[in-house]
């Protein structure tokens, strides 16, 4: 199977025996505006709860529900 995956990977147009992703860059994503506006922000670990602000959005879904009541996960191995 590898030698079939390496004779044709970069032959054809989509390879979906791909595990990765190829190297890209802030300028494939964003428009400089934006960049602009993130560029100085501190990449910090978040709120293990979620921030206040996202418990708030939350909860507006929800009738009667309080950001107290909130508890939002980064990902299946936490909830």
């Amino acid at each position: 199977m590898e030698r079939q995956q390496s004779t044709w990977e970069n032959k054809v147009d989509y390879n979906l025996s791909e595990s990765g992703v190829h190297p890209g860059s802030l300028k494939t994503l964003f428009d400089s505006e934006f960049i602009e506006k993130i560029v100085n922000t501190e990449l910090t670990y978040g709120f293990t709860e979620g921030s206040n602000e996202l418990r708030q959005s939350i909860a507006s879904i929800y009738s009667g529900a309080d950001p107290d009541n909130i508890q939002a996960f980064n990902g299946s191995a936490e909830a």
